[in-house]
C-alpha cells in the first residue's frame, strides 16, 4: 500500500509517497479499500507550512 509520508513543515515538495503495510483491523473496526483520494485541511495545510498570522 502507498502512503504520504510528512516528516518535516513545508510545502507538497517534503511529501514522500512511501510503502507502508496493509493495515489489519481489530475487532469492530473495518479496513477500505480502492481509496482512490484524499485532500487536505486548509487549516493543515498552514500547520505543516510552520505559518502563524
Amino acid at each position: 500500500m502507498k502512503a504520504i509520508r510528512i516528516k518535516q513543515f513545508g510545502g507538497p515538495q517534503v511529501m514522500q509517497l512511501t510503502q507502508v503495510q496493509v493495515p489489519e483491523p481489530k475487532p469492530g473496526e473495518v479496513l477500505v479499500k480502492n481509496f482512490s483520494s484524499a485532500s487536505i485541511r486548509w487549516i493543515t495545510r498552514f500547520a505543516r507550512a510552520n505559518t502563524r498570522k
